[in-house]
């Protein structure tokens, strides 16, 4: 695993969420993308910062392409879920199947 990735895993796990949204924002800046996107709404949701969250989850979920990695679905669907947003959750994972319907991991998640 990238360090800085685990860096920002290692700030979720530990509660510190402002140290992991400190983390994702200077990987953005370097140029990552989507999974440090998911990674950043986890800890908006967490500090309380919903709509925010729910903005960046929606934007991943709209830039799905293959191959898509249950890793990164993982946090949109926690987000979804924490947020009330359930069928949005759902839906991502639905389209990441239909583009990806060889992908065992996301039809276990789904079914």
């Amino acid at each position: 695993m990238d360090r800085r990735l685990r860096g920002i895993y290692e700030a979720i796990d530990a509660r510190n969420y402002k140290q992991a949204i400190k983390l994702c924002n200077t990987a953005l800046q370097k140029g990552e993308g989507n999974f440090v996107k998911a990674l950043k709404a986890v800890a908006l949701e967490r500090t309380g910062r919903q709509a925010e969250a729910l903005e960046l989850c929606r934007e991943v979920a709209s830039n799905l392409a293959p191959p898509i990695d249950d890793a990164l679905l993982s946090p949109l669907i926690m987000v979804f879920k924490a947020t009330g947003h359930v069928e949005e959750g759902t839906a991502c994972y639905v389209r990441a199947w239909q583009m990806d319907p060889g992908n065992e991991e996301i039809a276990n998640e789904l079914f």
